[in-house]
């Protein structure tokens, strides 16, 4: 009788921890959306928003998918004020980002834009002082000129001028998959000292690091055959230029 009585403590024991271990699944599963709120879109698709600007994790990665349709847009003024935002990474299939859609984000120091992103309205970053970020080009227009140090490219290719005159710019890598990198791209970036470049860039464009007067050392890789002129006029600290 009494082992009995064990065995069915041990099991009622065990169920419990089950029915525990499903809860917090399913809990975990639902996390990220307790904080959000989803608008069905004409294109059957959905623009994402945050629920509460003052109840939001440090670090965040939207969603991708709701309710197995994808999430395209981020909506106007979506997540405006969230103070305490601090990491952002934006998924890849989204498409827009509407007007101030992070105006005021304070603490918003770390983002990641992907490719698919090709439409920002004005004001969607006004106020968030970036530090780090993972973008491309064409939404370099959009982050704050007076705090960006460190730069990942995504995408193809690097235009002309994208960087030119961005004086807090400290550290840039231009990963594999970037082919070419534009006319005066760094020009006056005063303060970059650090040029990563990946090895499927194949043209240097004109007049692309000149100016800049901090950089002491590059590396350009064997793929690079191509370099325009004036493409590391002065550049008064560069002492170490590696081919290969």
């Amino acid at each position: 009788m009494r082992k009995q009585t064990v065995k069915k403590a041990l099991f009622l024991l065990l169920f419990a921890c089950l029915c525990a271990l499903v809860l917090c699944a399913c809990d975990t599963a639902n996390t990220s959306n307790k904080y959000f709120t989803y608008t069905l879109l004409p294109n059957d698709t959905y623009e994402i928003k945050v629920k509460d600007n003052k109840n939001l994790p440090a670090s965040v990665s939207l969603p991708d998918t709701y309710k197995g349709k994808p999430v395209t847009s981020i909506g106007s003024g979506g997540f405006c004020y969230c103070s305490s935002l601090t990491s952002l990474i934006i998924p890849e299939g989204v498409t827009n980002i509407e007007i101030d859609a992070f105006r005021g984000c304070s603490a918003l120091t770390s983002i990641t834009i992907p490719t698919t992103v090709t439409n920002i309205s004005e004001g969607a970053f006004t106020g968030c002082p970036i530090q780090e970020a993972t973008l491309p080009t064409t939404a370099v227009r959009y982050m704050p000129r007076n705090s960006l140090q460190t730069v990942v490219i995504n995408g193809t290719s690097i235009g002309d001028y994208a960087f030119s005159g961005w004086s807090s710019l400290t550290s840039i890598t231009i990963p594999d998959g970037v082919t070419s990198i534009g006319e005066g791209a760094f020009h006056d970036c005063s303060s970059l000292t650090s040029v990563t470049i990946g090895n499927s860039v194949t043209s240097i464009g004109e007049y692309t690091f000149r100016g800049c007067s901090s950089l002491a050392s590059i590396t350009i890789p064997d793929s690079v055959t191509s370099i325009g002129e004036g493409a590391f006029h002065d550049c008064s600290s560069l002492t170490s230029v590696t081919i290969g």
